[in-house]
């Protein structure tokens, strides 16, 4: 039974989180009126943004984050609890982040992603364990799935643009309409982002060893370096 903390992941769940709070940094760029348009060193950052976090570290967290989840579940079950007991412990977990992110988005404001995972833990609860080979199905499906709504549905939601400015509202009605659009939000990520994919893809990722034990894999890295060259 291995139950050494591996610090691959950490690391990289560390440095995914920090690229996904400079993320939020265009948040405060809302506070700062009379800009009307937006300077070389903004459009840069937005550049910055757009390559290294929407397209990396969202993805690398959610591919960590499903890693997370099949390696906890492995050593609960290494260490001898029920496969009932683990999916109770997954689900609670799961229910924490959903209440979490909840309170987030509808008391505090801004975009969550915290709910979204919890959802996402909820899904993953049913697949986890199951055989290797109804997983590789499962991803196929979601993978497909994914690919069909993310490329028509973007359109879609170009349709309601409008309805994401923010209007002087006191703090009663945005925790109103807040309430409103929170289940609204974890659908659109959940169809319109390939994060459920990435997800799944981490679970079977856990048991390949790449995160876990790089160091078995370095001989494949240098091999693959040599073809490439």
């Amino acid at each position: 039974m291995d139950n050494k903390r591996y610090l691959t992941p950490d690391i990289g769940r560390g440095f995914m989180l920090l690229l996904i709070a400079v993320a939020h940094a265009p948040l405060f760029h809302k506070l700062i009126e009379g800009v009307n348009e937006p300077a070389i060193s903004d459009q840069l950052f937005k550049a910055f943004v757009v390559t290294f976090v929407d397209g990396r570290a969202f993805v690398t967290f959610s591919l960590l984050f499903g890693f997370g989840i099949a390696l906890m579940v492995k050593r609960q079950l290494d260490k001898g609890i029920s496969v009932n007991e683990s999916k109770r412990l997954l689900r609670r977990r799961s229910l924490f982040m959903i209440l979490f992110g909840f309170t987030h988005q509808v008391f505090i404001g801004g975009a969550d992603i915290i709910a979204f995972y919890g959802i996402a833990g909820l899904l993953i609860e049913g697949l986890i364990f199951k055989s290797k080979r109804f997983k590789e199905k499962a991803l196929f499906v979601i993978g497909t799935l994914s690919f069909l709504t993310i490329s028509t549905g973007w359109w879609f939601l170009s349709l309601f643009k409008e309805l994401s400015e923010e209007a002087n509202v006191n703090y009663l009605e945005m925790v109103i309409e807040n309430v409103i659009a929170f289940p609204i939000t974890v659908l659109v990520q959940l169809l319109f982002f390939p994060f459920l994919f990435v997800i799944l893809l981490g679970v079977l990722v856990e048991r390949k060893t790449w995160i876990s034990h790089p160091e078995q894999h370095i001989s494949n890295y240098f091999l693959v370096e040599n073809v490439l060259h």
